[in-house]
Order: C-alpha cells, then sequence, then structure tokens
C-alpha cells in the first residue's frame, strides 16, 4: 500500500530539521525552498533575541519561520506554535500574511522578545545608533 503524499508544511519541517542553518538568514541563503514567495509583511516586527541590544528585523514571513525554528528563545509557549503553524500556512498560501504578523507579534510578547514601536524611530531600527553587527 502506497503511503499518503505529504502535504506542503510537513515536507518544509522534514527539510529543516535535515538541513537547517543555526542562524536566520545566513549570507543570502534561505532555510525554506527558494522556489517559495517570502511573503512579505506589511511592517516588519522587530525582536531582540540572544542578549540586550542585538536586534533582527523580521521583514516577512519566510524570516519569520526560520527565526522561530532557528533561534527562537527557549521561553516557549502555545503562541510560538501558532506563529510557527501560521507562518507554514501562510507559505502553503492557506493564511494571509497579516494572519502570519499577528501570530509573530503574540509569539514575541509571549517569549518577552518583542520590540515595541515607541523603542523605534519613525518604526525602524534607529541608524547609525546601534553598531552593524548587532542588527541582525
Amino acid at each position: 500500500m502506497a503511503a499518503a503524499p505529504m502535504t506542503a508544511a510537513p515536507r518544509i519541517a522534514a527539510a529543516l530539521e535535515t538541513s537547517m542553518p543555526r542562524a536566520c538568514n545566513q549570507i543570502g541563503r534561505s532555510a525554506l525552498p527558494a522556489m517559495m514567495d517570502n511573503k512579505p509583511f506589511e511592517k516588519p516586527v522587530v525582536v531582540e533575541l540572544g542578549h540586550v541590544g542585538k536586534y533582527r528585523e523580521i521583514r516577512n514571513t519566510q524570516e519569520a519561520a526560520e527565526c522561530l525554528m532557528t533561534v527562537w528563545p527557549l521561553n516557549r509557549g502555545p503562541r510560538h506554535r501558532d506563529a510557527l503553524d501560521t507562518c507554514l500556512k501562510v507559505l502553503e498560501g492557506y493564511r494571509s500574511t497579516a494572519d502570519a504578523r499577528r501570530a509573530l507579534v503574540e509569539a514575541a510578547k509571549e517569549s518577552d522578545v518583542l520590540v515595541p514601536d515607541e523603542r523605534l524611530s519613525d518604526g525602524r531600527l534607529p541608524e547609525g545608533k546601534l553598531p552593524e553587527d548587532k542588527l541582525h
């Protein structure tokens, strides 16, 4: 009896488990298949990962999924899993990018890594105020 074909989410997750880079956006390489549209957000989500002052601007669903799987803090809760599931569904074409962004923001709040807009100048990371190596 032949096995049922896998949906895109399990295929993506299986591929990521075996070939995932250890950091988001490694020098132009993406852990998710290149054939997928990265599904840009209307407005980036800024998170502080690793240590104080290490900012990461997440601009699209693909980056969000990669970060949720690779560099997210260990204090993960149910919103983290919801955000990852939502991102994968967006990449499959079943949900909107607005859904992915909302879920990412909730996961970032849950893990206490969201950089609130009031800490940003005009909704963007302050230019020239942080060393380049701190912007990831």
